[in-house]
């Protein structure tokens, strides 16, 4: 039997297995995130309107090791995080990162990062 599957064809099948793991990862994660956001970090949120539904950019107002975790929190739907490079070479973590999808951001190749946040933008995802 001859193989008949295209290049753009073995691409959306990697797109989508991808994605699946992405997911499966975001899903396993999740309750993690909000029992270490709600026992270890003081969360006083208040809304004033729901988050908006589509893409979206969440910019947490400065730069801490808990922001990932509130913003996670935060959110209802799956967060790509913009996360320094260093955090992708921990043994175990760095995987967990790139496997769920997350951006690292290496000094001076910032625009690498921006244009994989952009692509992801343009899915429909949040950053």
């Amino acid at each position: 039997m001859k193989n008949t599957t295209t290049g753009p064809q073995i691409l959306l099948v990697e797109r989508i297995k991808e994605t699946m793991i992405e997911q499966m990862l975001y899903q396993f994660s999740k309750p993690v995130v909000r029992t270490y956001s709600g026992t270890m970090l003081d969360m006083d949120v208040q809304w004033h309107e729901p988050m908006p539904t589509g893409a979206k950019i969440i910019v947490a107002n400065h730069p801490s090791t808990s922001d990932p975790f509130f913003v996670a929190t935060l959110a209802s739907h799956q967060v790509f995080i913009m996360i320094n490079h260093v955090l992708f070479k921990v043994p175990v973590f760095g995987k967990y990162l790139r496997r769920s999808g997350h951006i690292p951001v290496v000094p001076g190749a910032g625009q690498a990062a921006m244009d994989e946040a952009l692509q992801r933008l343009a899915q429909g995802d949040t950053i």
